[in-house]
């Protein structure tokens, strides 16, 4: 089997998936053993757990999608985690090094091999996919910056 561009793009959203359920995983347990409460719903309500791997679900599917619908979900997510580190980092170094990243990521995603070849969009359809795709994440990171700063959720 010959290693293709896509075979890269969803090696690395598996390793995203997999790594954030092991850090939520393992912030959930922190939260048991200092509090001592056992495992339930408000645990995962008052440490937030798994709402990163909530998110990553999506390109999820979309790896198993050979259509537009799983290139529309691979791609949200990588405007999603670019607007993101935008909201979450102002400035610095560490800002332009993490934005290359899902910036390659999206580049390779319209790569004509990845596009075409592999998901069967024409080129003239790629402008609207992107577009909405970019809607899709923007509107992800925005309600993710809202549910994080609700305070609502942090007297439960």
């Amino acid at each position: 089997m010959k290693l293709k561009l896509i075979h890269f793009i969803k090696f690395f959203i598996l390793i995203l998936f997999l790594s954030s359920l092991l850090f939520e995983l393992h912030k959930v347990l922190d939260y048991i053993d200092v509090t001592g409460e056992s495992f339930s719903w408000r645990v995962i309500v008052i440490t937030k757990a798994f709402q990163t791997t909530l998110f990553l679900i999506l390109p999820l599917i979309g790896i198993f999608k050979k259509n537009f619908l799983g290139w529309v979900l691979i791609c949200q997510y990588f405007y999603f985690f670019l607007i993101n580190f935008l909201l979450i980092f102002n400035e610095g170094l560490i800002v332009y090094s993490v934005i290359l990243i899902p910036l390659s990521l999206i580049l390779l995603m319209n790569y004509k091999k990845v596009s075409f070849d592999y998901f069967k969009i024409e080129k003239e359809k790629l402008l609207k996919f992107n577009i909405f795709a970019f809607v899709v994440g923007f509107c992800l990171a925005i309600s993710l910056k809202i549910f994080n700063n609700f305070y609502y959720f942090d007297m439960i």
